[in-house]
């Protein structure tokens, strides 16, 4: 089910916006296991790899207050 979805969510993407590799080939199936790890990959881990992330504000200037206390 996972590689049907993101087959058709990469030819969608490939259709609408450009041609490319959307996804990763081996994607990580690893869970978030709690608050401070998700804070780590909010500030830490995702901002330093490539291509298009999308983070909401509020989530990433919450685990920046949960941070700086």
């Amino acid at each position: 089910m996972r590689a049907s979805i993101r087959s058709a969510m990469s030819r969608r993407l490939n259709e609408q916006v450009e041609r490319r590799n959307w996804f990763a080939d081996t994607p990580s199936r690893k869970r978030v296991r709690d608050r401070e790890h998700f804070d780590y990959l909010m500030l830490t881990y995702l901002p330093k790899h490539h291509g298009a992330k999308w983070f909401s504000d509020a989530d990433v200037q919450a685990a920046k207050r949960r941070k700086n206390k």
